[in-house]
């Protein structure tokens, strides 16, 4: 509906809805891996890496502000690492882990208006970013059959960024710190 007549339709002439032009293509990978090892009878060391990277590049006529349809041209482009690490021991005072964690992320966006696939000046044009670093501890016990008790803490530092390629390369920027204290019964 919207796109060819109700006669066009019943004809079967429905190859006119679709620009042959409109498509594209795109890509994901994401990689993990997990590394565990004991480091004596009652310690344990455990590591976790993982990436991911994706890209689509699409051409699609979309109706805009009411009008005819005009192609649009969207390029995004993603990636991220990131890494863990815990060691965790267990005397009898209860189970002890700290860790250490961190993420990268960058991504960049290109929308255009299109015609053919042939490309015009940029509508928008964004790179972004962020990076986090995280430090963690937990002490956890259980007395008897019943009762657990759960304390620790986390420290995250956060970092935001972007830039505006369409406003001379515009940066913002921003970063942040969270405590973070916890408890917990059961």
């Amino acid at each position: 509906p919207g796109f060819v007549s109700v006669a066009q339709f019943n004809a079967g002439d429905v190859y006119g809805a679709a620009d042959p032009t409109d498509g594209g293509s795109s890509y994901r990978l994401v990689a993990h891996g997990r590394y565990a090892a004991p480091l004596g009878g009652r310690t344990a060391l455990e590591t976790v890496a993982w990436g991911f990277g994706s890209r689509w590049d699409l051409y699609l006529n979309l109706p805009e502000d009411g009008g005819p349809p005009s192609q649009v041209a969207e390029h995004d482009d993603r990636t991220a690492l990131g890494a863990q690490a815990t060691i965790s021991w267990t005397p009898e005072a209860g189970e002890f882990t700290a860790g250490l964690a961190g993420r990268s992320d960058w991504a960049s966006y290109i929308k255009a208006p299109s015609v053919n696939r042939d490309e015009g000046i940029p509508e928008m044009d964004l790179d972004a970013g962020y990076l986090s670093g995280s430090g963690f501890v937990r002490w956890r016990r259980t007395f008897g059959a019943r009762l657990g008790l759960d304390a620790g803490g986390r420290l995250d530092v956060l970092d935001y960024r972007n830039r505006d390629w369409l406003t001379l390369g515009t940066r913002h920027s921003a970063t942040h710190v969270i405590v973070s204290p916890k408890a917990g019964a059961r």
